[in-house]
């Protein structure tokens, strides 16, 4: 073992056990990934239906920021198959978090168990399981919105024109990514700007390409629709909810961000304390106060669940904070064992009852439909989560009667779940299996 010795003193121990949680993480994650032929939840098809139509089509069929579906495109190439492609990739992706995690912590602190503690929980995370199987975008986007942060905490403290280069890029990536991340990145970036312009009167030059790159970011996303998909959009939509006070609080949600809050309150509290410099204490009032808003039951429902997974996958960054201020190493040590061993079991439950929307059986029946349907029809499916898997087998598919080509026969398809009403007297049955009901209307005159 003598040559092992010698090579191991000359690379970076810490990433070697960085990388040790990455594999491990992988291989869990992935063994959930393929408990099952199918993708997960509501949006995993979604993930396949747009890289088909990069494959098939050259675009994306919907609009979207682009940047994880052409990734995916890549994997699912090397894999030759989607699913495959899908599924490997973006657990990849998602779990490359780990690495900034471990850096940033490790600076932030000097604590090395501190950083390995903070990569661990977050890949331990019951809420980064579960929205790599769903969000993947957002999951993905997590990854790059760490790499900024550390990167713009790098930039500053080594006053280098090289990390703040790399912080630009990650703001890039982030930006063509996923509309959460690149919002609380703004967010930082926007907020340490303000707070060195108001507290040192001036703002550090290698802030400057950050904040310009994030200001023509959302410029051009307003601009270009094609470009971020239009999700800038949705910022606006939300703040004209929030400012018309419409906002239905789900009940259900609230236990979950009281963890989020109670870790935001804490970053807060030792953020106005000096057990940190000035950089370090900034960076954590600003990353906690970014928790805090975003835990704050204001939102409208369907914005109020993205956010609570959004900031409970920051949780680590404080959490590894706490426990890098602990001076003894073995103590260090335990803690992270107890707040693991808390997050174990929620974790495992996930990993058990994470299920894809459909099963195989009705998955089969959709293909038996396809294959059936006669010549000079559409499928018209209402309902958004059948659709998906509906167009994984067939892009011959519309959401509403109205969209159906004139001379074409509509075939309205339900499911037993999204079934609202009995479909018009006109339609025919053509299909009726224990899952999936098709029925033929009348072509629409010419």
């Amino acid at each position: 073992m003598k040559w092992f010795s010698r090579i191991v003193p000359r690379l970076d121990r810490g990433l070697l056990a960085v990388s040790l949680v990455f594999v491990i993480s992988v291989v869990v994650y992935l063994f959930k990934q393929f408990s099952t032929p199918l993708l997960f939840y509501i949006d995993g098809p979604y993930y396949y239906v747009q890289v088909r139509s990069i494959l098939e089509q050259g675009c994306l069929r919907y609009a979207d920021p682009p940047l994880t579906f052409y990734i995916l495109t890549f994997f699912s190439i090397v894999f030759r198959d989607i699913v495959v492609g899908v599924k490997v990739g973006s657990t990849i992706l998602i779990l490359l978090g780990v690495y900034p995690l471990y850096y940033l912590i490790r600076d932030l602190t000097g604590s090395r168990v501190a950083g390995y503690a903070s990569s661990i929980l977050y890949a331990l995370s019951p809420t980064l399981l579960r929205i790599s199987l769903d969000f993947i975008k957002n999951s993905i986007g997590l990854t790059f919105l760490f790499f900024t942060i550390l990167f713009i905490y790098k930039s500053i403290r080594y006053n280098s024109m090289k990390y703040s280069i790399l912080a630009t890029a990650f703001i890039i990536l982030t930006g063509l990514t996923h509309i959460l991340d690149f919002g609380v990145v703004l967010f930082i970036v926007v907020a340490i700007t303000v707070i060195h312009l108001l507290r040192e009167h001036r703002v550090p030059k290698t802030l400057i390409l950050p904040i310009s790159t994030c200001i023509i970011l959302v410029i051009l996303g307003f601009t270009y629709y094609s470009l971020m998909g239009g999700d800038p959009y949705k910022g606006v939509s939300l703040a004209s909810k929030i400012v018309h006070l419409n906002i239905d609080i789900e009940p259900r949600i609230l236990g979950l961000t009281i963890y989020p809050l109670i870790m935001s309150i804490i970053g807060i509290t030792i953020s106005f304390t000096k057990i940190l410099d000035i950089l370090s204490r900034r960076l954590l009032i600003i990353i906690s106060i970014t928790m805090l808003i975003l835990s704050l039951p204001i939102y409208p429902r369907d914005y109020q669940v993205r956010f609570v997974f959004e900031v409970s996958t920051l949780t680590p960054i404080i959490a590894g904070i706490v426990i890098g201020l602990i001076h003894k190493a073995s103590t260090q040590v335990l803690v992270t064992i107890m707040i693991a061993s808390m997050l174990i079991p929620s974790f495992t439950h996930q990993l058990l009852e994470a299920q894809p929307s459909i099963s195989i059986e009705e998955y089969n029946e959709i293909k038996e439909l396809v294959r059936k349907i006669p010549e000079n029809t559409v499928l018209v499916v209402p309902a958004t989560p059948l659709r998906y898997w509906v167009e994984t087998v067939t892009f011959n598919v519309v959401k509403k009667i109205e969209d159906v080509p004139t001379g074409k026969q509509p075939v309205l398809v339900f499911n037993q779940i999204h079934r609202r009403r009995p479909p018009p007297p006109i339609a025919r049955p053509i299909y009726i299996g224990k899952y999936i009901q098709a029925y033929i209307l009348p072509p629409k005159p010419r």
